[in-house]
C-alpha cells in the first residue's frame, strides 16, 4: 500500500483516538491512564492493520506514541494543536513501524 495512503489512516486514527481520549478525560474517566496507553489499549487493532503489522504488540504501539509525543515536547508542539500534531505523529509512527524501532523502552 502506498505510504501516503499508510499516513493518512494512521493520521485520521489519531485524531479520532485523541478526541475520543479528550472527551474520556474531560467526562472524568480514567486519570491513570496517558494517551499512548489509551491508544494501545482501545485502538490497538486499528493500528495494527494500518501499519499492516499484525505483530505489533500494545508495548511497542505505547512505546512509539510516547517518543513521539517527547518529540514533539521537544519541538515546542502539543497535542490538540492542530492539523500538524496528527500529521508528524502519523509519519513518525509509519516511520518508526517500518524500521522496526518498536522496543518498548
Amino acid at each position: 500500500m502506498n505510504c501516503a495512503i499508510i499516513n493518512e489512516k494512521i493520521k485520521i486514527l489519531l485524531d479520532e483516538t485523541s478526541t475520543s481520549f479528550k472527551l474520556l478525560i474531560e467526562s472524568g474517566g480514567s486519570h491513570n491512564m496517558d494517551f499512548a496507553d489509551y491508544v494501545s489499549r482501545f485502538s490497538i487493532h486499528k493500528f495494527r492493520s494500518a501499519l499492516q503489522n499484525p505483530d505489533l504488540s500494545r508495548a511497542a504501539l505505547a512505546a512509539m506514541l510516547r517518543r513521539g509525543e517527547r518529540t514533539t515536547k521537544e519541538q515546542d508542539s502539543h497535542r490538540g494543536t492542530g492539523d500538524y500534531w496528527s500529521s508528524f505523529m502519523a509519519s513518525y509512527v509509519q516511520k518508526s513501524a517500518n524500521t522496526n524501532d518498536i522496543v518498548a523502552q
